[in-house]
């Protein structure tokens, strides 16, 4: 799953390869920082009042969200009744 961060250039990351998250404050404006696993930073101004600019609060809320559904730890039949597909749809394809 992708969760998008930045609109105007539609960059999107992935939560599972999330480090760090945190927002802090540059001249009275408050600034997102997404750090990844490899090493990478992106920075998120605040920007809501521009057509394609981002609300770092919102982002941040549906970055740590997503992080917490993908850290959930699913039981088989909870995998199967994504994952597995019934004989009958195998045999007739």
């Amino acid at each position: 799953m992708l969760i998008q961060i930045l609109k105007r250039t539609r960059l999107a990351v992935n939560p599972a390869d999330i480090s760090a998250i945190f927002i802090y404050i540059v001249n009275h404006d408050p600034v997102l920082e997404v750090r990844m696993r490899g090493g990478d930073k992106y920075r998120v101004h605040h920007e809501p009042h521009l057509p394609n600019g981002d609300d770092v609060y919102e982002t941040h809320k549906r970055l740590l969200a997503a992080q917490q559904v993908s850290e959930r730890a699913f039981s088989p039949a909870e995998i199967c009744e994504f994952f597995c597909v019934p004989v009958a749809e195998v045999t007739e394809a």
